[in-house]
């Protein structure tokens, strides 16, 4: 088994805007999102809007290894992130990372897409 640093990780993220802020906000993920898919070591960068808040939006980064998500924790990206961020967010940004082992890409678990037949 690989060490948990050289395991590929995924960190979720919630982030709660103030009122009124959402178009600004909006922009500044966006930016933030395009910057960091382009970091060394990372697979995947998202920003997605909560359906039953408009202010909270969840964050989904995928990164190779620790180490990977490591640099970018302590690159210029995140910095400029937070600093952009200061007075869009009602609270600090939660981030929780999984550890991945083995991933498995689900095929056929509903009812055959029509969009997918001959």
């Amino acid at each position: 088994m690989s060490s948990p640093t050289h395991q590929p990780v995924v960190a979720v993220g919630h982030i709660f805007g103030a009122a009124g802020r959402a178009g600004e906000l909006r922009e500044v993920l966006l930016s933030h999102q395009e910057r960091v898919a382009a970091l060394p070591g990372c697979r995947l960068c998202h920003f997605g809007a909560s359906i039953d808040d408009p202010d909270h939006y969840v964050l989904t980064q995928e990164w190779d290894s620790v180490d990977a998500l490591r640099a970018y924790t302590r690159s210029n990206a995140l910095y400029d992130f937070h600093r952009l961020m200061f007075d869009m967010a009602t609270r600090p940004w939660q981030l929780t990372l999984h550890f991945i082992r083995e991933s498995v890409a689900l095929e056929d678990y509903a009812p055959m897409d029509p969009r997918r037949a001959d």
